[in-house]
């Protein structure tokens, strides 16, 4: 049976000469894997608009026993030139990608997550504030995910990573961030993509990334390390 579906491209690999197998969260099915053959000639301008974040329409096969869907048609639908062509938008894009894959699960949908993330590329290939983009979307992202953090930062808390809450009490544990960390994540909450306009030095920018990706690695079974960020911190240095 032919699907039509459109879908954001998280990873792609090269299979064989003119093939790729591309991971992406569609519209209609969520995160999915695919293959697309014939990528010569006149389609290879198609290969080279497939970078991360880009938004395919997509014609596919979809036989149940088969994980891997062979795509029939595809065209770009939204290309997003900005985040390809600018080198630090592309390591968020590949950074964020990496993240999304590791939390999305095969075959749920998921209208709102959707929107949410096709809003969120939309907003970094336009806008010119991109320093504190990626904290701003992993911490969204958990209202998705069913692991938002609890409570407000209200001048004394701490950020307690384990329980997923802002708490005087320091915890017993050692999964917790201090209160200059917990002030930055609870303006995060406040503000939103606001937080974009906030100034903050690049050493409490990785504490709160830092405190981010353990706050993944304890709620989201299978996080486990993030290849891509070594690159994205070369590329803020």
């Amino acid at each position: 049976m032919q699907v039509s579906d459109r879908g954001i491209l998280l990873h792609k690999v090269k299979y064989g000469d003119s093939g790729l197998i591309l991971k992406m969260y569609t519209k209609g099915h969520g995160s999915m894997s695919f293959i697309i053959q014939g990528l010569k000639g006149k389609n290879k301008s198609i290969s080279t608009m497939m970078h991360p974040f880009a938004e395919l329409d997509l014609v596919f096969l979809d036989k149940s026993k088969s994980e891997l869907k062979r795509i029939k048609e595809v065209q770009i639908h939204s290309p997003f030139h900005s985040i390809r062509n600018d080198l630090n938008r592309t390591g968020l894009a590949f950074f964020l990608s990496e993240v999304l894959l590791k939390c999305l699960r095969e075959n749920e949908s998921n209208a709102s997550l959707y929107s949410f993330v096709r809003n969120s590329i939309d907003l970094l290939n336009t806008t010119t504030r991109i320093g504190n983009f990626h904290l701003v979307f992993m911490l969204r992202l958990t209202q998705f995910l069913g692991c938002y953090p609890l409570g407000s930062f209200n001048g004394r808390e701490f950020l307690d990573l384990q329980e997923g809450l802002f708490t005087r009490i320091r915890p017993v544990h050692i999964y917790y961030v201090e209160q200059q960390t917990a002030k930055h994540i609870g303006k995060i909450i406040l503000d939103g993509y606001d937080f974009l306009d906030e100034k903050i030095n690049g050493e409490d920018r990785n504490d709160v990334l830092e405190a981010l990706i353990k706050y993944f690695q304890i709620h989201i079974d299978g996080f486990g390390t993030l290849k891509s960020l070594k690159v994205l911190q070369e590329l803020n240095d």
